[in-house]
């Protein structure tokens, strides 16, 4: 049953790979997980769920103001594209580059109509 149960973990992970949504960097987090902590990687996976739930209800907020504030707004997306990028979380970090060149040119329509629901997608994984 174990054995069953990594197999079909193991596949779940190469499909995210083979999809784009994760990339090589959340291999090197999984090689940080050793005997003396054996839930390394889901834990720090909770964190970033977590986290990133944060991060989004606040830029819902930033694009429900009449006027928004790109800078305030780039501050978070920043802050999310670090995140993903240190577990490997590949789509949304393309999303996040994707904020940013919208947040540089003030676009409003463009960011919430191409990036967001990648982030949001990719944050239901």
């Amino acid at each position: 049953m174990a054995e069953r149960c990594r197999q079909m973990l193991k596949s779940f992970v190469q499909s995210l790979y083979d999809e784009g949504m994760l990339d090589l960097q959340f291999a090197q987090l999984q090689a940080l997980q050793d005997a003396s902590n054996p839930s390394f990687v889901a834990d720090v996976i909770k964190l970033f769920c977590q986290d990133t739930e944060k991060i989004i209800m606040e830029l819902n907020k930033y694009l429900s103001e009449r006027v928004v504030d790109f800078q305030g707004m780039d501050s978070y997306v920043h802050q999310l594209k670090g995140s993903s990028s240190s577990i490997g979380a590949q789509l949304i970090k393309t999303a996040c580059n994707e904020f940013r060149q919208a947040c540089d040119s003030n676009c409003r329509k463009g960011w919430k109509k191409v990036s967001f629901p990648m982030v949001l997608e990719g944050h239901s994984v």
